[in-house]
């Protein structure tokens, strides 16, 4: 056990990071002009899969708008399509608020963006 959760428990919660890169989910936008913030997915935490979720079965995706300031910390987060499962979106939104971005950029400049941040969690069957 790792962390008071069994084997299953600890490859669940695993299995809760976003998916893919966050360039090809969307673009970041700071007036008229439009500019990339993108996720350091693999040095950000993945969510945890909550307990009562794994328990009654439930699965989904969340989609996230992510306001990243120009030093890559989040200002504003909100769910933009949600998982229809409230305990699966309010673990997504605790987590990528606590994630370092990396931020948009004009030139070599960091600038404000938005990102859109998908989460998916899925339980592994049993074994």
């Amino acid at each position: 056990m790792r962390g008071g959760l069994g084997e299953k428990e600890a490859r669940d919660t695993a299995l809760a990071a976003a998916p893919g890169k966050p360039a090809g989910y969307g673009g970041a936008t700071t007036g008229p002009r439009n500019v990339e913030a993108s996720a350091s997915y693999d040095e950000n935490p993945p969510p945890v899969y909550p307990r009562i979720a794994r328990r009654r079965g439930l699965e989904g995706e969340v989609w996230l708008r992510v306001r990243v300031s120009p030093m890559g910390s989040v200002l504003e987060a909100e769910v933009e399509r949600s998982s229809s499962h409230e305990i699966l979106d309010k673990a997504a939104l605790e987590a990528v608020l606590r994630w370092r971005f990396l931020p948009a950029r004009l030139g070599d400049t960091p600038v404000e963006g938005v990102v859109r941040v998908p989460i998916r969690f899925e339980l592994l069957p049993p074994g």
